[in-house]
């Protein structure tokens, strides 16, 4: 029984080390996990970083919603008093 436990002790070392290596966020805003539809993109010579989900919450996120008006395609609508375009 003792020669087993010492076959299967590497063995449990390197998965308890690799799923804490699997913790550890990544220090390049690049390489974080972004929220859909706000990924990073080249803009010219210059990179705009994604946004990652901790500095976007949910009711700040584009949504499509319905609207009735004179507006064309592309124009900016800004409500005022709900402080949302």
């Amino acid at each position: 029984m003792p020669n087993i436990l010492f076959r299967l002790l590497p063995l449990a070392l390197a998965l308890t080390l690799g799923a804490c290596a699997a913790t550890v966020p990544s220090s390049d805003p690049a390489q974080a996990p972004a929220v859909p539809g706000y990924e990073g993109i080249q803009d010219g010579e210059f990179f705009i970083a994604p946004v990652q989900a901790q500095y976007l919450p949910d009711h700040v996120r584009r949504r499509e919603v319905a609207w009735v008006g004179d507006e064309q395609p592309g124009d900016i609508i800004v409500d005022t008093h709900a402080r949302v375009l």
